[in-house]
């Protein structure tokens, strides 16, 4: 549960009053007590009421001896990297970053808050299962044009079935398939190379491309190379275990996305407990309906959208920040 749930909450709470003072009506020094709800107040809040975030504790995955291996590995890659820019043979206008994230629509994934002092937490998500988690894929593009390109939404579904039931392909600015574990894996690659709507109007490519990519199983393969080379692309991957340091499309685009997605689902989350639309049966466990594949298809839509519009300090738009940081372009300057 995130402050902003908390402030909507709070919203709700008086808009729903029938109390005959704290009401939709209520303001204070003029204002109204809607419009108080800060990030401040709810901290203010918080602490008052001894209610903190929960911390991950436990053990690093990577001892120091791997971690400087990585670091060396990732050394060499952007090294690599930095001098064919310094003598401009590439060409950021055919560079593209592949990336995935598994989302997880439940708002517990984030830090939950719970009590000072407490032991342990009963987690009773508010929103849909993890079995309703899927994998969104899509690639970033440098140059001058840069951008977040069209995504693919990779669902849970045990025949890979497509369409799915009930389930049109339709939503503009995205497009799904389906697979067993919600991962990409060859078949998937393949079709994701050679998806039309996600590459935009310059599909197909009149001029090669390179595409970038962590190293996993589900984008190598000899159907992927092979589909690759028809499509003048040539597939480069990251460096092993580093995605953090390599693939800034994780901390720029992709964080965006996800906040931008929190942030509609949680005032969709909010519409349906006003509207009493919760899960019943006795495996419910206070959690709301699950909303369906429709609703992800739509913020997924929207949320690349609105990562596509916004820029940083510097008017610089996210993707190609993403960009620059992992080698692939180069700032306007040319610096």
């Amino acid at each position: 549960m995130s402050n902003q749930l908390v402030a909507e909450m709070g919203v709700v709470f008086i808009e729903d009053s029938e109390h005959h003072f704290f009401n939709a009506r209520l303001a204070v020094n003029g204002k109204p007590f809607t419009s108080l709800l800060t990030p401040r107040r709810i901290r203010d809040f918080l602490e008052r009421n001894n209610i903190v975030y929960r911390c991950h504790k436990g053990k690093k995955q990577v001892n120091e001896e791997k971690q400087m291996e990585i670091n060396r590995a990732v050394a060499r890659h952007l090294g690599s990297l930095k001098r064919p820019f310094q003598d401009g043979s590439p060409d950021p206008e055919h560079q593209y970053n592949m990336d995935e994230s598994h989302f997880v629509i439940d708002l517990d994934d984030g830090n939950p808050l719970d009590f000072v002092g407490a032991q342990s937490v009963k987690y009773r998500s508010i929103v849909s299962d993890r079995s309703s988690g899927h994998n969104n894929v899509r690639a970033a593009k440098g140059g001058s044009n840069a951008r977040i390109l069209c995504p693919m939404l990779i669902f849970k579904n045990k025949k890979s079935s497509y369409p799915i039931l009930n389930l049109p392909d339709t939503v503009y600015g995205v497009y799904y398939r389906s697979s067993p574990s919600a991962f990409i894996n060859g078949r998937l690659m393949t079709e994701w190379l050679q998806e039309p709507r996600c590459w935009g109007h310059a599909w197909p490519f009149t001029a090669a491309r390179t595409l970038w990519m962590e190293n996993a199983s589900g984008h190598c393969g000899s159907e992927v190379e092979d589909t690759a080379r028809e499509l003048r692309t040539t597939v480069r991957l990251f460096p092993a275990n580093a995605t953090e340091k390599v693939q800034p499309a994780d901390r720029f685009p992709i964080q965006r996305i996800k906040e931008h997605w929190r942030r509609l689902a949680e005032r969709r989350n909010i519409e349906a407990i006003r509207k009493g639309d919760w899960k019943t049966g006795s495996a419910s466990s206070g959690k709301l309906a699950n909303p369906g594949k429709q609703l992800f298809l739509n913020l997924a839509s929207e949320c690349i959208k609105l990562g596509n519009e916004e820029k940083d300090h510097n008017s610089v738009d996210w993707a190609k920040k993403s960009m620059i940081q992992c080698g692939l372009d180069v700032p306007s300057d040319g610096v």
